[in-house]
């Protein structure tokens, strides 16, 4: 039992030290300026070890060094959709959206972008923390009520335990909301230097066909996609919107999911 318990620790510790060391030489070969060996092992990490908003803000930081921005957006919008709160990657996403060739964004009423901000306060695992803690100190107020016979705290846990009820409620809800959000992959971000849209699924063929050009880092939403065959190669089609105004069908090789 004791040699396990060793042989345990063993592992748990070269586990360590393997995690470390690729850390120290993604760090490294970032320092040098050796940005797609940075990635590399960034991504190697990613495989191993697991994801993080740290993580992906870190291969942001390498794609935007070698000049790619379209993945540089891409990485940043990952990293604040683990965490909303990444002020490293809202700060940098910001300063890269000024260098994109297309200005485009999508518009939000006021209640919509105003249930987003609140969402984006903590992450589904602090919502869900928050939903059970509101919970306990629900049942916590419901036996000050039941089981004392002084009036002021009685009224206390009376009123608190409706507080409580609300805040119960608002948590789980977020909490499903900012799950949802992860799971979501209606976005994506074009990572191709300039991708030319068509009116249809397929291959633009006359410039009546082309309806617009997108460049690299630019934000779209899917909304549908269709599988055809060019020479019996399979191509997928989105239809994406990338504002408002503008849709239009992409090849997916053009795209990457968020």
């Amino acid at each position: 039992m004791k040699s396990f318990v060793l042989y345990i620790i063993m592992c748990v510790s070269v586990l360590s030290v393997n995690a470390q060391t690729l850390t120290e030489k993604a760090e490294n070969a970032y320092s040098a300026d050796k940005y797609s060996e940075a990635i590399s092992i960034y991504n190697e990490i990613a495989r191993t070890e697991g994801v993080s908003s740290d993580l992906y803000y870190n291969i942001g930081n390498a794609y935007y060094k070698s000049g790619q921005l379209g993945k540089a957006v891409l990485f940043y919008e990952r990293a604040l959709l683990l965490d909303p709160n990444n002020d490293d990657a809202k700060i940098n996403l910001d300063f890269v959206r000024t260098k994109l060739v297309d200005k485009m964004q999508f518009s939000e009423n006021i209640v919509d972008s105003a249930v987003k901000s609140f969402k984006n306060l903590m992450s589904p695992n602090g919502w869900a923390v928050t939903g059970i803690v509101a919970f306990l100190l629900l049942l916590a107020a419901v036996a000050v009520y039941f089981f004392n016979n002084n009036v002021l705290l009685r009224k206390i846990g009376f009123f608190s335990g409706f507080a409580f009820v609300i805040l119960c409620i608002v948590a789980n809800v977020m909490a499903v909301k900012a799950a949802d959000a992860l799971t979501d992959g209606r976005y994506a971000v074009v990572i191709k230097n300039a991708s030319v849209l068509s009116t249809s699924p397929r291959e633009p063929r006359s410039k009546a066909e082309e309806a617009f050009i997108l460049h690299e880092g630019t934000k779209v939403e899917m909304l549908d996609s269709v599988v055809i065959k060019v020479d019996s190669v399979a191509q997928k089609w989105c239809d994406v919107k990338a504002d408002d105004t503008h849709r239009a069908w992409i090849n997916s090789a053009d795209i990457e999911k968020i």
